[in-house]
């Protein structure tokens, strides 16, 4: 089962979800620039837990979650941006 510690950081609102509105000047790249880079500053969150067979893992993220999170929000943002661009 996968656990994670307590956050040592609170992320900004700014920085957790990506609102088109609030970024027109440089759309979401500007957001994903500026949010990776606070992310990186921070000191890391270690993720741990342990696996069905009963091995443990522990690895370090960032205070907005591991590689697949940051991934996913880019996405998002990117969809969001042409959504909010069609209105």
């Amino acid at each position: 089962m996968r656990s994670r510690l307590e956050k040592p950081v609170r992320v900004p609102l700014k920085y957790r979800r990506y609102r088109a509105e609030d970024w027109r000047e440089g759309g979401w790249h500007q957001w994903v620039t500026e949010r990776e880079a606070w992310a990186k500053a921070q000191p890391p969150v270690i993720i741990a837990g342990q696996r069905h067979d009963g091995t443990r893992y522990a690895y370090p993220a960032t205070p907005l979650g591991d590689l697949t999170d940051l991934i996913r929000a880019r996405r998002e943002a990117r969809m969001l941006d042409l959504a909010y661009a069609g209105q």
